[in-house]
């Protein structure tokens, strides 16, 4: 009888263990307040999801961040930790925007990044915005994208310290020699902020798609989003996880 019940709870267990781990991934985020005499300023989020499926949650760091046209990292300002429940995603992060809007605004000759234009590639290496393109020089890889001929070479998978470090981590414990191979194009936003455009890319990789519109698995293709992306204000947003997804956020300044 005791064994019995000893399996009966282990069995238990190790089903709520899988469903907790089932919800694993984590995104790097960089949502554009402006431009100011430091540099591109950034609401710079670090989150980890975890819980169940009754009770999927997020938790991480959220800063503001000034990085300039390299992507070199210049200065970060703690913002705060936080948790919150994916169904308050949106609000939560949009919190955290105004709180990075308060402290960039008070930036000698700041300047307030607005929204063009946005479009989901559904995790492809192409769509309507941007390509991707591998190299064979190891985790090396370009984007052009389409407003231009131009292909922007990006070195970041070699920095593990960079916005793209757990994405590194993990697939480099898969033993790939060539990060580049794996990474994949989900949310594509062009923004202006002075006279420069300013063009976002969400790079990762995972098992299975969800879409932004409706939650659910889909097929892999290019989708616009069903919310306005026409001000500041409506500029974040939930940025769909794969499944054991691993993910960032990347700028290219035109």
């Amino acid at each position: 009888m005791k064994l019995k019940a000893f399996l009966i709870t282990t069995a238990l267990l190790l089903i709520y263990n899988d469903a907790f781990c089932c919800l694993a991934a984590s995104q790097n985020r960089l949502f554009p307040v402006g431009k100011s005499s430091q540099g591109f300023m950034f609401l710079e989020t670090k989150l980890s999801r975890f819980g169940s499926e009754i009770h999927e949650k997020w938790r991480g760091t959220a800063y503001l961040a000034v990085y300039n046209k390299k992507r070199e990292s210049l200065h970060k300002q703690l913002i705060g930790n936080v948790e919150f429940s994916t169904d308050l995603y949106t609000q939560q992060v949009q919190l955290l925007f105004k709180k990075a809007q308060k402290l960039a605004q008070v930036s000698p000759g700041f300047i307030e990044a607005k929204p063009i234009q946005i479009t989901f590639c559904g995790y492809n290496r192409n769509c309507s915005m941007a390509t991707l393109h591998s190299s064979d020089t190891k985790n090396q890889f370009s984007i052009q994208l389409a407003s231009g001929t131009k292909k922007y070479n990006i070195s970041i998978l070699d920095n593990e310290s960079s916005i793209a470090g757990e994405f590194i981590e993990k697939y480099k414990s898969y033993s790939l020699e060539n990060l580049s191979k794996v990474v994949l194009i989900n949310s594509v936003r062009r923004m202006v902020v002075g006279n420069e455009h300013l063009t976002l890319l969400h790079l990762g990789n995972g098992q299975t798609f969800t879409s932004a519109v409706t939650g659910e698995p889909f097929e892999s293709k290019e989708y616009k989003p069903n919310f306005s992306f026409s001000t500041l204000e409506e500029s974040t947003f939930y940025e769909p996880v794969m499944h054991h997804g691993m993910g960032f956020d990347l700028f290219i300044v035109e």
